[in-house]
């Protein structure tokens, strides 16, 4: 009789933007006093609007990372252009204030994910008519690194 071979060790799954599950998950309430238990709440409503708007705007990006001449299709320019203009627009509320004692290192990983939700922005619509692919590109490391700060300020939170 044979053996079961042993399960396959598998690496862990790539990370890209909008592809993060972004979640605060803040510690027990009696650590957290009424002020940050508003802001937390508050912040957790922000998210889900970028979550939203990410939804609509990777599926773009990874549309023409699969066929590059959507670059030239006027459809997927208004909506990849719209869909990242959304974002941009959510990305503003990340700033909450007032910043509740305790919270200052939170809220500078916030203005610092903020700040990159803005350069993805910067150009954009330009890029996108020129149908400029590593105007894109960067587009999405920039989102990217937006994910990796509001991951930073959701682990300060719990911390």
């Amino acid at each position: 009789m044979k053996r079961p071979r042993a399960a396959r060790k598998t690496s862990a799954p790539r990370k890209s933007a909008g592809r993060q599950e972004i979640r605060v998950n803040p510690a027990p309430a009696a650590a957290l006093d009424a002020d940050a238990v508003e802001y937390v709440n508050r912040l957790a409503a922000v998210l889900g609007k970028l979550m939203e708007a990410q939804g609509r705007w990777i599926p773009e990006i990874d549309a023409v990372s699969r066929q590059q001449s959507l670059v030239n299709d006027a459809g997927w320019r208004q909506r990849v252009t719209g869909a990242l203009a959304d974002l941009v627009t959510a990305a503003e509320g990340l700033r909450i204030e007032p910043v509740p004692a305790g919270m200052d290192k939170v809220d500078g990983a916030l203005a610092d994910a903020q700040s990159e939700a803005m350069l993805a922005g910067q150009g954009f619509g330009e890029a996108v008519q020129r149908a400029d692919l590593r105007t894109l590109v960067a587009a999405l490391e920039h989102i990217d690194r937006m994910n990796q700060l509001i991951q930073r300020a959701r682990a300060l939170i719990s911390a």
